[in-house]
């Protein structure tokens, strides 16, 4: 299990420790916990395109992850993977300080991940709407009472 702590946009990550108040924990399962909406492209590419996403995810490389992401998406056009691609393009926007840009794509990047509440590929998705929801709250102005990480876990056999 790989489990590292990120830091959101705006924060140091020296102050980063485990059990943080309001540390959000997303969970990535196996890769073998598929969801039936989802058509299966071969398991040993989305896998590693998945794990590579995480990867990036989890060292703060939102722009990375888009590319991995997008690999997945070419092949299945679903809105998982697009609510997944605007998420992390809206944090990478956040550390750049922008803001409109931010508020349109963490809106509808929750739009597009909710149909696959509560998991989807191992995801919990609850949690990351929450998470979602916070940053938005930050971008609104309430700042500081906001936490500052996401704690990504990855389970499985894959290495």
């Amino acid at each position: 299990m790989l489990v590292v702590y990120v830091p959101v946009p705006g924060s140091s990550a020296r102050a980063c420790r485990y059990g943080s108040p309001g540390v959000a924990l997303i969970q990535f399962a196996s890769m073998t916990d598929h969801d039936s909406r989802r058509k299966q492209p071969e398991a040993e590419s989305y896998s590693h395109h998945f794990r590579s996403f995480v990867d990036h995810f989890n060292r703060g490389e939102y722009r990375a992850c888009v590319e991995p992401l997008e690999a997945i998406w070419f092949i299945e056009r679903d809105d998982f993977h697009k609510g997944l691609i605007r998420l992390v393009v809206a944090l990478h926007q956040m550390r750049l300080g922008l803001d409109s840009g931010p508020r349109f794509l963490l809106a509808t990047a929750r739009a597009l991940l909710r149909p696959y509440h509560p998991r989807h590929n191992g995801l919990d998705l609850v949690a990351l709407d929450a998470f979602i929801a916070r940053q938005q709250a930050r971008l609104d102005g309430a700042d500081d009472a906001l936490p500052f990480f996401i704690r990504l876990e990855h389970a499985g056999d894959d290495s």
